[in-house]
């Protein structure tokens, strides 16, 4: 096979491999993956890719709305073209790295929203540390970046890679499918014609979004400051903004695109910028009012719109006997469990508390949120729901609307709180991957009894216990593993149940700050050479210290 590209693509089994990670986690059909994953069913695409045969139906239309009101639409392919595509983006990020400035940084593996937010903080600081208010920069935006694009820059791109590798049926593909104006409007219900550009929501599309502009990257990056592109929307802060301000209209000009005007933006030192979905004012970094919503959605569809629940919370309240005190008390046991999980874990690997809780420093607007979801929890427990919403105005913190059931539901569980790991502890421990992920797995562990309760539910097993207070600490006995700690009984501790630590001091800290967040345990004496804590609920379980310092090399 002479196709250098194609050869590349269908034998890196990394790449694939990271394909069907990717298909898992997007839906996309059990078959379709099972087709990817079968060596002869990509042996077959690579055939029809290389004969020119591979059918790429047009894709259809999907919107999603801005937050600025208005709406978006995005182009969504067949599953199988779908996986493929990927696999191609994959490959385009991985060899032709080079093709993207190092300004451009998005959709970059490694190089999440949080840093690049972050860094343009710390540059608006520095720049202007003290002083007078005043104009340290701007922020534009691209006007239909993605739909307008001229079809022979797309091609120009695509023949940059041909030069590099040569000659391949995998561009030719890619330059068939956005040749083709073609696609499925499902609005109106039938096959369109009209120019996509490079029709976003199609995995190479990104791709696209980041090379197509290297030149203008390059040269406003060398007028000094900070400059950061992210698709389409473009910050610039230092001395020299309105210098970038002419050159990025004369260099998109060349192009045939143009600034949207309405969202060009001057950043002020005593001003929240909105950018890539947090508002930057200095040093300070919040929620914007899009991720506000959002995050209110998430909770309220777990509490306050989960009609079935409430209803059954509302059934039992009435009946006022002890038994359904304990069912409400379980239901809203189970509800936290998953609020839990849907913040602090997401999908295994990101969640809302990973994705945010590191970025955001405004600590009166975690305590908002901290506040909301417990006046949720809260609700589960009385069955009423008018919360107050929260808002997050341009020029100020997050906000909280007047729900007249708040006072009512705090005073009603004076005596009963939800045991939820409150999301400003969490704030404060996400720096901390072992610590945040041991805070979590007791919350998603803990057992909640189905009732009414009968004798044999009363007990709960060691085995759960076991699993319950597992604790993910950074411990290395080798410096090859990472041996878990265990909390059991303790005469069942044996050596690999023991805490190894390069730092006693350090690790103590790690230790009884996790200890300490679960309420549940008591520190007993002990001497220097070793100690323990012990469950409040189940004396028999304690967490023993004895430590074994590593020497340094």
């Amino acid at each position: 096979m002479s196709d250098r590209i194609l050869e590349s693509l269908f034998l890196d089994q990394t790449l694939w491999s990271d394909v069907l990670e990717w298909g898992v986690r997007k839906g996309i059909a059990q078959s379709v993956l099972t087709y990817i994953q079968d060596p002869s069913g990509r042996a077959k695409l690579c055939e029809q890719i290389y004969t020119g045969e591979y059918p790429i139906e047009p894709p259809h239309t999907g919107y999603v709305k801005k937050e600025d009101g208005g709406e978006r639409t995005f182009f969504i392919n067949a599953p199988l073209t779908r996986m493929l595509f990927h696999a191609i983006y994959l490959w385009l990020m991985r060899h032709e790295g080079s093709m993207i400035h190092p300004a451009c940084l998005s959709y970059h593996e490694g190089i999440g929203i949080g840093k690049i937010v972050q860094n343009v903080s710390r540059q608006i600081t520095t720049l202007h540390p003290q002083g007078e208010p005043c104009v340290v920069g701007r922020k534009f935006d691209i006007h239909h970046y993605f739909d307008t694009i001229p079809r022979s820059v797309i091609h120009n791109a695509l023949d940059k890679v041909e030069r590099h590798h040569g000659p391949s049926s995998v561009i030719a593909l890619i330059g068939k499918y956005y040749d083709s104006d073609l696609y499925y409007d499902t609005r109106k219900g039938k096959i369109v014609e009209s120019y996509q550009g490079i029709k976003q929501g199609c995995a190479v599309s990104s791709w696209f979004a980041n090379v197509l502009l290297y030149e203008l990257d390059a040269k406003l990056s060398a007028l000094g400051g900070c400059y950061v592109r992210y698709s389409d929307d473009i910050l610039f802060v230092g001395e020299s903004y309105e210098k970038a301000t002419t050159l990025l209209k004369e260099e998109l000009q060349k192009i045939g695109l143009s600034l949207n005007e309405e969202k060009q933006e001057d950043i002020r030192s005593d001003r929240f910028v909105r950018f890539l979905g947090f508002d930057i004012r200095g040093g300070e970094i919040t929620l914007s009012e899009k991720w506000v919503k959002h995050f209110q959605h998430q909770v309220d569809e777990i509490t306050i719109l989960n009609k079935p629940l409430i209803k059954q919370v509302r059934r039992l309240r009435k009946q006022a006997t002890e038994a359904s005190e304990k069912h409400i008390q379980t239901l809203a046991g189970h509800a936290m469990q998953r609020l839990a999980k849907t913040l602090y874990w997401g999908n295994g690997t990101y969640s809302w508390g990973t994705l945010v809780l590191p970025i955001i420093n405004r600590a009166d607007d975690i305590r908002q949120l901290n506040t909301y979801c417990l006046d949720a929890l809260r609700a589960l427990y009385t069955g009423r729901t008018h919360l107050g919403g929260l808002g997050k105005p341009r020029q100020g913190g997050i906000t909280r609307g007047k729900g007249r059931d708040v006072a009512y539901n705090r005073k009603a569980t004076e005596k009963w709180l939800p045991q939820f790991t409150p999301l400003f502890a969490m704030w404060q421990l996400v720096g901390n991957k072992w610590l945040y992920r041991t805070l979590v797995n007791d919350l998603l562990l803990a057992e909640y009894p189905k009732y009414p309760i009968t004798a044999r539910q009363e007990g709960v097993s060691e085995e759960v216990l076991n699993r319950r207070y597992a604790q993910h600490l950074k411990s290395e006995p080798d410096g090859k593993k990472l041996a878990r700690f265990y909390a059991k009984p303790l005469e069942e501790q044996e050596y690999e149940d023991l805490l190894f630590a390069p730092s006693r001091a350090t690790t103590t800290e790690t230790l009884d700050a996790t200890l300490r967040s679960f309420g549940s345990f008591n520190e007993l004496a002990g001497n220097h050479e070793h100690w323990f804590w012990q469950s409040t609920e189940h004396p028999e379980l304690v967490v023993l210290r004895k430590w074994w310092e590593l020497e340094d090399d």
